[in-house]
Order: C-alpha cells, then structure tokens, then sequence
C-alpha cells in the first residue's frame, strides 16, 4: 500500500502509488513508528526541495526518529506548494530562486534565508493551519508562473496559456484562459519567482 508522502499543489498529501522526481523535507519527523502521519505534516518553517540521489546515497523511507520524506511529481508542483531549492546541495536553482523573488519585489536583497522561508513556506502553512483559501481569481489575470486550480485539478500558467503537468494533480488538457475563468491561485511570490526561471516548468 503506498505511503501518504506525495504532495499536492496546495500542498496537501496523498497516498499514491507514482514514483517522484523530487523529494521534500518539512524540518523534521512528523511521522509515526508504523509509518502514518501525525495531524500536523511539518515540523519547522524551512520546506526544501531536494533531487532524489545524491552521492549514491540509500536509505529506507520513513524510518523512526529520522525526517519524514515527501515527493512531487515535478518541480513546478514542489514550487507552488510551499517549498525551494537549498543553498546546500542545488545552490544554482536556490540563488535563481531567491533573486526571482527580490525581482518582483517581495524580498530585499540583503534578507536572510529565514525570511526567504517565511516568506515561501509561510503562505502555504498558513492554509493548512486554517486559514481561509486565496480568493477566486480570473487565470488570464496571473502572472505566467502562477499555478491555478479549476474544477479540482491545478494548471501551471506558461507563456500566457494554460499548461497540463505530468502529475496526476494537475490537468490533464489545457483548460480554457478566459477571463472569466475563476480559479483559486496558489502561492503567489512562489509562482512569481517561479517565471522568472522557465526551466523549473513541467515538461
């Protein structure tokens, strides 16, 4: 039976049985000795998105005591959901990342990495702590980056049209960019970070 450790746009977790291309960490172990979560998914502020080898490294998921992993099926899911590069072992991606959002004018430069984490992980543990959803919004009024959700299914906005994703939380057909296409929008300075490096976008 698959683990509850892939996660969705917004950020929630599901139990499915695809193989990630990325891995999270959420601070810490937030899960139990038979391998079932605890009702708070994070344990610390700083969601990192890591690749899934690293110096041949192998270890069992979910052992006790040790920090609970989680994965996505592409990058641009992992970005809208809350989390970032690390300066440590993807410096490349986190410094464009961290620039992207001191672009549009969310972070100055010269802030520390714990404002950058508040900041991106902040919105997104802010809903799942209960506060109310981001407000319905039109997708041709987002900026490209931006990820949406309509009728249940998220779709990543990229070159002013609608995108579908790989990952079975995402669309599969390009919904319609209307105007009048109201939509829940994810996750705001990520999403803008976000455009400001194409390459993370699904493929």
């Amino acid at each position: 039976m698959p683990l509850k450790n892939h996660v969705d746009p917004s950020g929630e977790l599901h139990a499915v049985p695809d193989r990630g291309l990325f891995m999270e960490i959420r601070g810490g172990c937030f899960h139990r000795e038979d391998r079932t979560l605890k009702d708070r998914h994070w344990t610390g502020k700083r969601w990192i998105l890591c690749v899934l080898s690293f110096k041949d490294r192998k270890r069992a998921l979910m052992q006790p005591g040790r920090h609970t992993e989680l994965f996505f099926l592409d990058e641009a899911t992992a970005l809208a959901a809350g989390h970032r590069p690390p300066f440590g072992r993807r410096r490349a991606e986190a410094s464009a990342f961290r620039d992207g959002v001191i672009i549009i004018g969310h972070l100055q430069a010269g802030e520390t990495t714990d404002q950058l984490d508040a900041l991106a992980g902040g919105e997104i543990q802010t809903v799942l702590s209960g506060a109310p959803q981001r407000g319905i919004v039109a997708p041709s009024a987002l900026p490209d980056g931006a990820m949406y959700v309509t009728g249940g299914a998220a779709s990543l906005k990229h070159d002013g049209a609608a995108r579908a994703g790989r990952s079975r939380f995402m669309a599969r057909a390009s919904p319609c960019m209307s105007p009048a296409s109201a939509s829940h929008h994810i996750s705001p300075a990520k999403c803008s970070a976000q455009a400001i490096d194409p390459s993370s976008t699904p493929r």
